[in-house]
Order: C-alpha cells, then structure tokens, then sequence
C-alpha cells in the first residue's frame, strides 16, 4: 500500500462499497486475532454489512462497529492519557449537574432571565426540562464548537451560557473539547503512536461527520491506512450547490450588484439535492479538503421508471424541471415514487403494510429481507409498527425486525410508562395523547380495537382539542390563555 494514507472510496450504490470493503478487507491484518474494525453510521448498517459478508463468505467474524463517537473516544484513549472524570460531561451526567445550578443559587445579572422563567417552578418540572435542553446544547457544542467551549473557558464569557459552562467546571476536570487540543499538539509534533491503533481502519456508509471528527480522522491517517466508503448520490462537485430559498436570502442580505456577482459563482443544479443535500454539501466540502486518494465506482440507473430518472439527474447534477430541458415521460402506471399523506404515524405504518402487501403480489420473487424501510427517527414509529406488523394474521402476516432501538423502544411496557411521565410534564397535546393511545401495551390493557381507536381520533378532532388539561395546566405554557381547546373545554362539549 505504500505509505499511510485516508483513501476515500465513492460510489453511488452501498454494493458497489462493499465489494470494494471486502477486497480491502481480504488484506489480512498482522494480527489474525486482532478485530478489524470498521466505523458505521448506526447499528443497522452494521447488521447489513455482517450479514452481507456471512452470505458472500459463509461467515463474518472478529469484525467490531464502533459508531463515530465511540470511534473517535478510542483514538483519544490510544494516544493520550484520559482521566477518569470524563463521563462527568456525558449528556445524562450533565442534565443532573445543570439541574443542580438551576435549582441553587443562581447570581442575578446574567441569570436573571431564567430566574424569571423558573420564578413559578414550584415542584421543579421547568427546572428539569431545561436543564435537559441545556444540556443538549452543551453535548452538542463539545462536538461541533469545542473552540468555543475553550474560549470560554478562557476568557470568561460574559453570557450566561458561559457563565453556566464555567460553574460546571472543576480545576482537575477534563471534556471532549481539552482531549481534542491536546490530540492537535501531538499531531503538529508528529507524536502519534501506530503501534496503539490497528494497521487499517474503515469507515463504511459515512454521509456525514462533524468537521472535529474529520480532523481527528485525517491526523490518524498520517501513522495507520484509513478508507473512508462514502455513499455519495453525485458524482459531480456539489458541495457549491445553492438552493433557491439559499439565494433568496442572500438576495435578501445582499445590494443588488454584489448578488449578482455572487450568483455568477453559485448555481442550483439538481434543486432536490440542493435542498434537501445541506448536510451532505458540508460534509463533501470538509472532506475534499483534506489529503487523500480517491476512487470513484458510480453507476448509471438503469430503466425508463420516475426513480431512475430522478436517480440520474442528481447522479449529474441535470434539472428536468427546468423549462428549456428535454422532459421525460414517465410509463404509464409506474408507481416507483409515491407519496402518502397520512393523519398519525398508526396510519402511515397501515398504508406501508398495505403496499409491501401489494409489492409482494405484484412480483413473486421479492423477499422481505430486500426491503429497507427507513424513518426519521425509528424510535417514535416503534409501537406503531409492532401493533400493526404483529397483528396481521395468515397470507397478511410480514416477517419484520427493527433496528436502531434503545431498551425503551424494544419494550412497548417500558415504552408506555415513560411516555405517560412525558404527557404529564408536557403539554400534553392532542396527538401525543393519540400516539400514546396507539401503544400496543395501552390498547391491550384497555381493550381498544383500530375501530374504537378511529373513534376517539374522531371525538377529539370533532371536539376542538388541541392542547392543556384546563386552564390552570395551560396557564404554566402561555401566561395569559383561557380554557378554550384544552382537554377540559372538549369533554365538557362531548357531554
């Protein structure tokens, strides 16, 4: 291989980056007993790939999928001296300590804003739910601004963020933010051990990172081979891209004479990947700026269908919606982009039910071990899912698992519990009481049937429910609202 190097691998099809990870891969380590590790994206592409290789090789073994942030915490514990203090700013760790700030004394000045707010906090909820907000924040600013964090630290920031941020630390305590400085030094100082890291490391299916991340990534490729399997839609520069809600705001911001002059150097290309490809854009940007060598195994789409054509356009950047481009007809009854615009995640999960149904009438030779169905976030669809996929019966019966669950969502008891806390410390609003109801746990114990779960859906829409138990529960959200649309207004009109 030559000389330690970050090799990043592109293609627009994850078959294409896993028979190119598993050529690598045939490249045996020293140390046959040493794990090979490969960096994934979440546990799901993790099961993908383990099973993918059982199937090619007959089995997959001593292969370890540490998530980014595991992933760079080891790279820390190889090459510094890490003090057992860390896990004091873990999120959950955090949430707790800023609870504490908030309840104590708080000194006037900068805090007095939110000694307002917590003025009426009398059994100590408002605390707890902002100093879980606040919490997130800070786990956010230690992976994507801990240059601010040290900054803060000093020169003593005069906001109350900051001010926080310093009450919580301690003359021995060291974060995420102090590991990263102390990592960059020894970069600089060419100080890295290889003999702490494995000869070859691979991150598989990445589509986004945190530019710290990057950073660590590129320094660890300096003393150990790193390939970087990225599944990238484009094979075209796209991180310039500009959507059109972008431009207008620089139209907005901007003289008239410097957004025309900007505009020379910024276009739109594909308007979905340019809008819907923020996250993506950033990622290519970071990422071509660092050293390497690459590859690129892109394929064309293949077939006349409306994805195909979609895949193609983003695949070179091409625009059909543009008024002077070829336009394509698309087949009659193809059927390969739908959209369902559908009242409560019950009901989006019915729908799906269906169609896989259908899909598996239409073409014999599909399996549900080929379809991937994807979510914003799994966790909120998982009892939904369970209800609805566990209560088919016969011919409608369709094997299914779930991937990327905490204990929570694995458990529709457990899952019950904590949501029922989350009503009564929150607003308590018409759709969560509904997504609540849709439990399997909660319409088992009730005996709630989809006919008599419809008719509740019915009563409170049909009775003005929006949100609040009454006016006084209302009155701790929003300071001066009467009783009207909360749960007490309609079911003194459903009597």
């Amino acid at each position: 291989i030559g000389s330690e190097m970050l090799y990043f691998v592109q293609s627009n099809r994850l078959e294409k980056l896993f028979d190119r990870l598993c050529h690598v891969l045939a490249d045996s380590p020293d140390d046959p007993l040493q794990p090979q590790e490969i960096v994934v994206q979440n546990p799901g592409m993790a099961r993908w790939i383990s099973q993918q290789k059982a199937l090619r090789n007959g089995i997959a073994a001593n292969l370890s999928f540490p998530l980014p942030a595991r992933f760079i915490w080891q790279i820390f514990a190889s090459q510094l001296e890490l003090r057992n203090d860390a896990g004091v700013f873990e999120r959950e760790v955090l949430l707790w300590r800023i609870f504490e700030q908030l309840a104590g004394s708080l000194p006037g000045g900068m805090f007095a804003e939110i000694q307002t707010y917590l003025r009426d906090d009398h059994d100590g909820r408002k605390t707890f739910n902002l100093a879980g907000r606040i919490a997130d924040l800070f786990d956010q600013y230690l992976v994507y601004r801990p240059d601010m964090l040290l900054e803060w630290e000093s020169k003593q920031g005069a906001e109350w963020q900051a001010l926080l941020w310093n009450r919580l630390l301690t003359p021995a305590s060291e974060h995420r933010a102090h590991y990263l400085q102390r990592f960059r030094q020894k970069v600089l100082q060419d100080d890295l051990n290889p003999l702490s890291l494995p000869r070859q490391l691979y991150l598989f299916g990445i589509s986004s990172l945190a530019p710290v991340y990057l950073e660590v990534i590129h320094g660890v490729s300096k003393v150990t081979d790193l390939y970087l399997f990225h599944l990238s839609p484009c094979r075209e520069y796209w991180a310039d891209l500009s959507s059109d809600r972008e431009m207008a705001r620089k139209r907005a911001g901007s003289s008239g004479r410097k957004i025309r002059r900007e505009e020379e150097y910024y276009f739109t290309g594909n308007p979905l990947l340019a809008s819907q490809g923020k996250v993506g854009r950033e990622f290519v940007s970071g990422i071509c700026n660092l050293e390497m060598i690459e590859e690129e195994h892109y394929d064309d789409p293949a077939g006349r269908s409306m994805l195909a054509a979609l895949q193609r356009d983003i695949l070179d950047l091409a625009d059909h919606s543009d008024p002077a481009a070829e336009k394509i007809m698309a087949e009659e009854g193809d059927r390969s982009v739908q959209f369902h615009s559908c009242h409560s995640r019950m009901r989006e999960v019915q729908v799906l039910h269906d169609r896989l149904l259908e899909m598996f009438e239409d073409d014999p030779e599909l399996k549900p071990g080929d379809i991937l169905v994807m979510a914003p976030s799994m966790e909120e669809y998982a009892s939904a899912i369970r209800s609805v996929f566990d209560g088919a019966e016969g011919n409608t019966f369709i094997p299914w698992a779930l991937a990327d669950r905490s204990f929570r969502g694995e458990e529709p008891l457990v899952d019950s519990f904590l949501s029922l806390f989350e009503l009564c410390s929150g607003r308590c609003s018409a759709p969560d009481v509904i997504s609540f109801l849709e439990n399997a746990a909660v319409l088992r114990r009730f005996k709630i049937d989809e006919e008599g779960l419809a008719t509740i859906r019915s009563w409170i829409r049909e009775s003005g429910i929006r949100w609040g138990l009454d006016r006084e529960h209302r009155r701790e959200f929003v300071a001066d609202v009467n009783e009207a649309h909360s749960w007490s207004f309609g079911m003194n009109r459903l009597l």
